[in-house]
């Protein structure tokens, strides 16, 4: 709880400074090529777990192979009307067959309300255009749930399998193809009734218009506006701040929100947060005054006006109000942390970096933390005080416990100050505190390595040797059948058309499109 409480205090600052908040790893960024980029500061490509021995497995039991997403066709076009197989008999189906245009619920693979409220609209469709039109519903999954889903429903049209990716992306769905095979309408549920039966009945009746994509896109914002309006509309108007706010409280706070924080004050500090949700700024700043009143010795009416300030845009109060309560609480943590943002915000960065450097040395046990140690070193940086943070973040890999991770934080921390020799040799320094046996195991972290090892040679100017970093650390993950994250592909890419390797360079940025992101683990 107690690092919690110091992480918390130093996440406002983490946020403003650098876009870098406690326990979030960095996101990769789009990177451009070099010629464009002199003067960037360090993308992150990928971040990594700290280094936990996970057990080893099979690939060929754990991976399965990528699978390419089919792009889904635009309402108008010629679609397959075959390539489906009957459940109950096991031949293939034409969904077009006799001449007719189709209705083809496509289910989802769970058996869920969404399903069961599309199968009583294709129902309802079915009831009124079977004589004019085939029904199927098209399974997608093969679960015993979804087997016992379709007993139940006792659909009266014929339930098939096959491949449904080309028709839509959105599932479950209710689609509709005309007697000649052309894609007409993805109709969703939603749709009001009369927008449903002018699309069965164009697709009956009428010849492919010129607007069929248009008319798609028509129905897809009508439902759009419904759901966002069904969403505003099912709100219970709960102050959702307030919920935060006594999160806050009780984190940062403990002892006053558990012990000595009177009755009376809490209630004023729930009565401001109402009026300033409500817009009585008179009212907000009344009940503050009364928890100032009834807490005299609290920062908190003072961290919490100068919160509203802030978020009302206006950050000269904020910050005059902080100033206020370091007066009279000049160690408080969370004051202190808002002072450093506004103070940076303004430009006074020097000002911001000894009142962070004050903050930081009345805490020494924070430099034992990875997390806030990074953080705090890069905020230094952010705010022109390179040296100062990168001593800090080699006071901690002193006593670093895992000190292959650590010295690659420190080389991500020297590429953001500009010191690119240095950071290439605390990458190989990273790689080399690993045993033969450890890299084997712990391969996504080499290969984040060489992707900061690309980058700085990119950066200054060896594209060749960033080129040659970029794909071993592709080939790595790729040896293993792990997946490659996109911002490794859109490094390479960045790299390949530098060197003017335009094809190479058009296969990675497909590549970095396709490929699902990982998600970001938190820094340990």
């Amino acid at each position: 709880m107690k690092l919690l409480r110091r992480q918390i205090a130093l996440a406002v600052t983490g946020l403003f400074l650098t876009g870098y908040t406690v326990m979030a790893a960095d996101a990769p960024a789009a990177v451009a090529p070099a010629a464009i980029q002199h003067k960037n500061e360090i993308v992150q490509t990928e971040t990594v777990p700290s280094l936990t021995k996970r057990e080893k497995t099979t690939p060929a039991k754990k991976s399965r192979p990528i699978q390419i997403p089919v792009s889904e066709a635009s309402a108008g076009t010629a679609v397959p009307v075959t390539g489906f197989i009957s459940k109950d008999s096991g031949h293939p189906v034409t969904v077009t067959t006799g001449n007719r245009p189709a209705a083809l619920f496509i289910a989802s693979s769970i058996p869920g309300s969404a399903n069961t409220a599309y199968a009583d609209f294709t129902k309802k469709a079915y009831a009124s255009y079977h004589e004019q039109m085939n029904f199927f519903v098209l399974q997608t999954g093969r679960t015993s749930k979804i087997e016992n889903w379709l007993k139940e429903e006792a659909f009266p049209f014929p339930v098939l399998t096959g491949d449904y990716h080309l028709y839509t992306h959105s599932l479950p769905r209710l689609i509709l193809i005309d007697k000649n095979g052309v894609l007409r309408y993805r109709l969703n549920k939603d749709l009001p009734d009369k927008d449903v039966r002018d699309a069965f009945q164009d697709t009956i009746t009428s010849p492919v218009p010129s607007d069929a994509v248009q008319r798609q896109k028509r129905l897809d914002t009508i439902v759009k506006e419904r759901h966002a309006r069904d969403q505003e509309l099912r709100s219970n108007d709960a102050f959702a701040p307030l919920s935060s706010q006594l999160l806050f409280l009780s984190i940062l706070y403990q002892k006053e929100y558990n012990q000595s924080f009177p009755e009376s004050a809490w209630q004023d500090l729930s009565l401001a947060g109402l009026s300033w949700y409500y817009g009585d700024d008179a009212g907000t700043e009344s009940h503050l005054d009364q928890m100032t009143v009834h807490a005299p010795n609290s920062p908190l009416p003072y961290g919490i006006r100068s919160l509203y300030d802030m978020m009302d845009g206006n950050p000269g109060a904020g910050y005059a109000t902080t100033v206020q309560g370091l007066r009279k609480n000049p160690n408080d943590i969370l004051l202190n942390s808002l002072a450093i943002v506004y103070e940076y915000m303004m430009g006074q960065k020097d000002k911001a970096a000894h009142r962070m450097q004050t903050l930081v040395e009345a805490h020494p046990e924070w430099n034992k933390n990875r997390t806030l140690s990074y953080t705090i070193s890069r905020n230094y940086i952010t705010m022109n005080q390179k040296d100062l943070g990168l001593a800090f973040y080699r006071n901690y890999l002193k006593q670093d416990k895992n000190p292959a991770r650590g010295h690659l934080d420190y080389a991500r921390l020297l590429t953001r100050a500009g010191k690119y020799e240095e950071a290439l040799k605390e990458c190989r320094i990273s790689r080399n505190k690993l045993s033969e046996e450890e890299k084997n195991t712990y391969y996504p972290f080499v290969g984040s390595t060489y992707q900061q090892e690309a980058w700085i040679q990119w950066k200054l100017g060896n594209a060749v040797q960033a080129l040659s970093c970029a794909t071993k650390g592709i080939d790595l993950l790729k040896m293993h059948k792990y997946p490659i994250p996109p911002s490794w592909y859109i490094l390479r890419a960045a790299i390949e058309q530098s060197l003017g390797r335009t094809t190479a360079a058009a296969v990675d940025w497909e590549a970095s499109k396709r490929l699902p992101s990982l998600p970001h683990l938190i820094f340990h």
